[in-house]
């Protein structure tokens, strides 16, 4: 790894503190910090991965979002194999993310088992996507997406 230097403006209380306790534990000042840095970071790690990663405010997420918005309009889909495998990704992490409300992660079910069942007849005449289909029985529930997508607070915004 390596090393970089990072200068920071502290209190003169906060350095003489850093110092004691630099002293305290056998090691000099530089030393010392890196330390608390390092285990901030691996703290910041922890908490992140224990609070989840707010999917819902992700740049694929939002992606997701847009495409089944899509689909509500347009069944049939003209991406590549590829994209169509990214949004099958994306769905299996929305599914398995504890952070969204069960009844939005079946409905994101709907979608992933469609996904897997469109990629799977790729290419062949006749293929359209059935989760957005009204007539179906089994649609998917875009008032409760939009609804739950309303009462979060977006830092990439999307207006609906």
């Amino acid at each position: 790894m390596k090393s970089v230097i990072l200068n920071l403006r502290i209190s003169l209380e906060l350095k003489n503190a850093l110092i004691n306790e630099a002293n305290q534990s056998g090691k000099n000042l530089s030393d010392n910090a890196r330390d608390i840095l390092i285990n901030h970071c691996h703290t910041l790690k922890k908490t992140d991965s224990i609070l989840g990663s707010e999917m819902y405010n992700t740049d694929e997420f939002i992606f997701l979002f847009a495409w089944i918005m899509e689909k509500r309009r347009y069944q049939n889909d003209d991406n590549e194999i590829g994209v169509l495998n990214y949004l099958k990704n994306v769905t299996y992490k929305v599914i398995n993310d504890e952070n969204f409300p069960e009844y939005l992660r079946e409905e994101f079910g709907k979608v992933h088992f469609d996904l897997k069942r469109y990629i799977k007849n790729f290419g062949s005449l006749n293929n359209s996507f059935d989760f957005c289909d009204p007539h179906n029985g089994n649609n998917f529930d875009y008032s409760g997406l939009l609804e739950y997508i309303s009462t979060k607070a977006f830092e990439n915004k999307l207006y609906l």
